[in-house]
């Protein structure tokens, strides 16, 4: 167990060591976030037209079969 603690202790200092010798971007790391925020705005306007679509669904095909006088 103590080695264990030893090697995570060592990863993390080597980890920081890394991450102070470059620059990073403020924003690095953000693609992920917007492609999340607009995979969930996505998913959201799909149930939405779906619902509209399965209310509305009737009267739609009425109205086209009217038009197409079916």
């Amino acid at each position: 167990m103590n080695r264990l603690v030893r090697a995570w202790g060592w990863l993390v200092a080597a980890h920081a060591s890394r991450l102070s010798e470059r620059e990073l971007d403020p924003e690095s790391g953000q693609a992920v976030n917007e492609w999340l925020g607009l995979s969930a705005l996505a998913i959201v306007a799909i149930v939405a037209i779906g619902a509209v679509l399965k209310t509305l669904g009737v009267d739609i095909i009425e109205w086209i079969r009217s038009q197409l006088g079916l």
